[in-house]
């Protein structure tokens, strides 16, 4: 299993949120990211899955808040790089 988690060129976050989260198993979805098999496709989905919406929200900290990722207070918490307070 040769799968790598990034399309070539996908224009957008929001086109790779839908690759990776939304259509993973498709064959044309496959085939943008190198994935040879259904098989594959289905072993590898739950991190697709998390790696669409990791790369949504590093991209839109607003989508993160939305989605309940934030402190207590209203902050949104970093989720990449060093911890602040």
């Amino acid at each position: 299993m040769a799968a790598t988690l990034r399309p070539a060129r996908s224009g957008s976050t929001a086109t790779s949120f839908y690759l990776e989260s939304v259509v993973w198993t498709a064959p044309r979805t496959r085939a943008v990211f190198g994935v040879r098999s259904e098989q594959d496709a289905l072993t590898t989905r739950a991190l697709a899955f998390n790696q669409g919406f990791y790369n949504l929200f590093r991209a839109h900290p607003g989508a993160a808040a939305a989605a309940g990722c934030g402190r207590p207070g209203g902050r949104v918490r970093r989720l990449t790089g060093p911890a602040h307070g």
